[in-house]
């Protein structure tokens, strides 16, 4: 895929570099050439993309080793609980969808045919193998038969205590409600600024608002090629929202590393930045008058 997108050597950057060279010739930043600074982060963004970044061959095992047994043992300390802090999850979508949209979800689950993540076979998103890799150091040796047992223990503890069935759940509730509040939104005659907003959130533009109103009922969108395509885009933004998993753009970068020591110290400092992004999100919402979202807000504080 690298090479696709890049070639196979990287010669797309070599054209990416050129042009910087000649935009930023001379430019310093406190006292820094931000040529090189820039071209820096922008090779950090890729190689974290790639789930490269800091990946070192030749690095000790005893240490990669010993730092995966120290985050087992942390995992295994201090998550213990986490499937009952995470059943939160199972609330966001009535708070930031709305209840409407929520109770449409849920009576969905029976309904002939499936749910919408049903069809769309959003359980395969992969997302708690993204859950559970944010969670684990990672070694530079695919062969590390030692991570690789860990690796196995580690599984085994979370599906223990019932946490991949919970993000599972909560994520596929969130895509169904998401799917119905962007087809609810269509139905309105006109949006303010609140609804703007939260239409942007599920990265939908007011032109694809338009392609659903032709449609009777959500399922009936659901069912067509356009209408799919579109609901589909608001029902996984809508998962990502709700149901947190930390991904590539709401963490800092140094815990994506595959340098274990770097990586230990954000073992945790991940879910902080993600929760940190969920909820700048919803004050932005706020901001722009979303007055329904602040009184669910506040209502399901009790709730939690």
């Amino acid at each position: 895929d690298f090479a696709e997108v890049f070639g196979p050597n990287g010669e797309f950057l070599q054209y990416v570099f050129r042009d910087i060279d000649n935009v930023f010739s001379g430019q310093k930043f406190k006292g820094v050439d931000f040529k090189q600074a820039y071209k820096k982060d922008l090779v950090d963004a890729i190689n974290t993309f790639w789930g490269v970044k800091d990946l070192e061959p030749n690095r000790s095992k005893i240490a990669t080793s010993s730092y995966a047994l120290l985050t087992t043992l942390a995992n295994t300390t201090y998550l213990s609980r986490v499937t009952i802090s995470s059943l939160g999850d199972l609330i966001q979508p009535f708070q930031n969808s709305g209840f409407y949209s929520g109770f449409k979800a849920l009576a969905g689950k029976v309904q002939r045919g499936g749910s919408f993540s049903e069809q769309a076979g959003f359980k395969y998103d992969g997302s708690w193998d993204r859950d559970f890799s944010a969670m684990m150091a990672h070694g530079d040796d695919p062969l590390d038969t030692f991570r690789g047992k860990l690796n196995s223990f580690n599984r085994f503890f979370f599906d223990l205590i019932q946490l991949p069935r919970l993000t599972r759940t909560a994520r596929a509730f969130a895509y169904d409600t998401g799917v119905y509040r962007a087809f609810d939104l269509s139905k309105k005659k006109s949006l303010g600024r609140a609804r703007l907003k939260e239409l942007q959130s599920l990265g939908l533009s007011t032109e694809q608002l338009n392609t659903l109103k032709q449609f009777k009922t959500a399922k009936q969108a659901f069912n067509s090629d356009e209408g799919r395509a579109i609901l589909d885009v608001a029902g996984q933004r809508a998962a990502d929202r709700d149901a947190l998993i930390p991904g590539l753009g709401n963490r800092a970068m140094f815990t994506q590393s595959r340098d274990p020591l770097k990586r230990s110290f954000g073992q945790f400092y991940s879910w902080a930045q993600a929760k940190t992004t969920q909820t700048n999100s919803l004050v932005k919402r706020i901001e722009n008058g979303d007055a329904a979202l602040a009184v669910r807000l506040l209502g399901m504080t009790v709730i939690y």
